[in-house]
Order: C-alpha cells, then sequence, then structure tokens
C-alpha cells in the first residue's frame, strides 16, 4: 500500500432501507474521501463523487496498480452513492464491474459477497427479479462461509424481499425470522439491522391479514430506528410507509394517507429533488385517491409522480406498469382520452421491451 494511505469504510446496501457501512474499514491508497453517508448531503456527495471519478480515471489511465489497489471498493462506493440518489441506470455499470474485478482475485479491499449484494440490489430496483435471486444465493453463501453473521443477516433480508416479490411467501416469512434471530445474536437486540428485518417480516404478514402481529413487529422497529436516527431520516420514512402499507391491508385509507403524507414530507426533506422513492410515495397518495374515486387528486398526484420515475428508472421497468396503467384510467374517467392513449402507448412499449427480454 502506498505511503500516507487512508482507510474507508464498503457500503453494503440493504433493499429498501438504503446503505449500511460494514464493520470492517479497509485499507485505500488514496487520501480521497470517496464513500457517501447520507444522500442528502448534497454538496458534500457532489465533492466524493468528483473524487470516486478522479480516482477511477487515475487507474483507467494506467496508474500504478499498487495505487489502484481498492478500485473495486471505489466503483461499489460510487455505485452506492448513485443508488441511495435513485440513479439507478448509472449505479449499474460500475457495480456490473465491481462484481468482475471482486471475482479475480486480484483486490482484496472489497468481498466478493459484498459485490453481489449490492448488484442485486439495483437488479431488484430494475424487477430483474430472477437476475437478482441468483446474486443473492451465492452473496449469502459467500458471507456464511466467512462466518459473518451481520452481513449475511442483510442478505437475508435483501433475498427474503426478492422471495416475496416472487409470490414465495412462507419461504420470505422464513427467510426474514433467521435474518432477525441472525442480527440480535451479531449486533444486539437494538441494533438497526434488527429492524429491518422487523419490518420486512411486518409487511409480509399483512399480506395475510395477520396484523396484530404484524403490527407488535412494526411498532418495535420504529422504536429500534426512533433511537438511532434523527427524526428526518430516510429510514423513519421507510418504517412509516411499512405502516401505509399496513394501513392500506386493512383499507384504512383515511390512516394510510395521512401516513403517506408523512413520508412524502420525511423524503422530500431527506433525499434529493425528484429520488424515484419520493415519485413511488406520490404515486401511493394517487392511488389512494383513485380507491376513492377523487380523480382529480388522483391526476394532480401522478402528473408530479410519473416525470420522476420515468427519470430515474430504466425504460423498460415493470414497477412503472401499474402506476402509468392507474394513471391512464384517471385519464380516462376525465375524458382526457388523448393523453391516455399516450399513457397506454408507452405501457405497450414496456410490455414489449419485458417481452424481448425474456425471450433473451
Amino acid at each position: 500500500m502506498a505511503s500516507g494511505s487512508t482507510v474507508t469504510k464498503v457500503l453494503l446496501f440493504v433493499l429498501g432501507f438504503g446503505l449500511a457501512l460494514v464493520a470492517a474499514e479497509l485499507p485505500v491508497a488514496h487520501p480521497a474521501k470517496c464513500e457517501v453517508t447520507s444522500p442528502g448531503n448534497g454538496s458534500e456527495n457532489a465533492e466524493a463523487e468528483a473524487q470516486c471519478r478522479r480516482i477511477l480515471d487515475e487507474c483507467d489511465g494506467g496508474a500504478v496498480a499498487q495505487d489502484c489497489a481498492s478500485l473495486p471498493a471505489i466503483l461499489n462506493n460510487l455505485g452506492g452513492m448513485y443508488y441511495a440518489e435513485g440513479r439507478f441506470r448509472e449505479a449499474e455499470p460500475l457495480l456490473r464491474r465491481a462484481v468482475a474485478l471482486s471475482s479475480s482475485g486480484k483486490y482484496p479491499n472489497l468481498g466478493f459477497a459484498t459485490a453481489l449484494n449490492n448488484l442485486a440490489v439495483v437488479y431488484k430496483q430494475e424487477r430483474r427479479l430472477d437476475e437478482a435471486a441468483d446474486l443473492y444465493r451465492r452473496a449469502l453463501a459467500g458471507y456464511i462461509a466467512n462466518g459473518d453473521k451481520q452481513n449475511a443477516a442483510i442478505a437475508m433480508n435483501n433475498f427474503g424481499r426478492i422471495l416475496d416479490s416472487q409470490g414465495q411467501g412462507r419461504q420470505a416469512e422464513q427467510m426474514f425470522r433467521d435474518a432477525i434471530r441472525q442480527s440480535e445474536q451479531a449486533v444486539g437486540l437494538e441494533h438497526p439491522d434488527v429492524a429491518v428485518g422487523l419490518s420486512n417480516l411486518a409487511r409480509l404478514l399483512s399480506k395475510s391479514h395477520k396484523y396484530i402481529e404484524a403490527k407488535r413487529l412494526l411498532d418495535r422497529a420504529i422504536q429500534i430506528d426512533r433511537a438511532n436516527f434523527a427524526a428526518r431520516h430516510p429510514r423513519l420514512g421507510y418504517d412509516l410507509h411499512t405502516a401505509a402499507i399496513l394501513a392500506l391491508d386493512r383499507r384504512d385509507y383515511p390512516a394510510a394517507e395521512d401516513l403517506f403524507r408523512q413520508v412524502l414530507q420525511i423524503f422530500e426533506q431527506s433525499l434529493p429533488p425528484n429520488h424515484p422513492e419520493i415519485g413511488k410515495v406520490t404515486a401511493d397518495l394517487a392511488e389512494i385517491c383513485v380507491r376513492q374515486r377523487r380523480w382529480e387528486e388522483a391526476e394532480a398526484y401522478y402528473r408530479r409522480a410519473v416525470p420522476m420515475l420515468e427519470q430515474n428508472l430504466v425504460a423498460d421497468n415493470p414497477q412503472l406498469l401499474p402506476v402509468l396503467e392507474s394513471y391512464s384510467r384517471v385519464l380516462r374517467v376525465r375524458q382526457e382520452y388523448a393523453e391516455a392513449a399516450s399513457v397506454d402507448a408507452q405501457t405497450m412499449k414496456i410490455r414489449v421491451r419485458q417481452a424481448l427480454r425474456i425471450a433473451k
């Protein structure tokens, strides 16, 4: 390692909860700081991005190999910065490169399992579920083989979210329960990692109408996160979003709407403008209005949500489909037929792209 080297933390992504930091600090040959601490720190993140890019340019330009020993970690952390800011399309190629370099065995500064986990998180956001599931299996096996209980639990939570999305509720529930136990053993009962598992399990149980246990688990998750994070931290926003989903499952629309509004306020204050999570919550509020036939309000929410989601998600991301379909319905109810037809055409393009991807 070059003289004057520093240490950095390698970001580990937690699906639906932003970024976590692995316990180990890793040697970096560059004194520049290339890591993000909060997606809302615009000026600090811009400086970190510039530093990351400078290091990558130096390494790609033929810098001494010793000076680029941390290249996979730099790629990972820059990808993490983009992920936290909702810039998924920019994050993916960096993370794919981090996986490729980590698998070569030449770069010890980023574990292969962490690289796999982080790329899988982005694939999940892009709804590439089968690819994400394969990466999570490999990441989890790597953490278990290395005896890394804390990060194994994070991978379990991420993998459980995939299983749930694939309709494998029973397997997902077991994965979440195992993750909670693993986190409690590795980091203690009041650590935020435990809250992640509790929140995931609560959302899953609510789908099965197990509302009492779901509420108990979520209440504990919120208590843990309130003890560890500021009142306007995105993690509290994610907890309240889960509470809103639980209220929606019970068809308690007034409670769900109030919670979604609180989430929107937190995300607007803590995330970058036009972040896709802001778009998703805005679309949630539109859906609440649709269910109550408040068409004018629904249209206003969709007009704000759709551009944010289109800006940050890949063009064929199926997460856009239910939003666009509901938006088209609202436009037709309001007799805005030409615009509805345009939205329908966009929906069809996404379906065609998805079919072509599957065919490959």
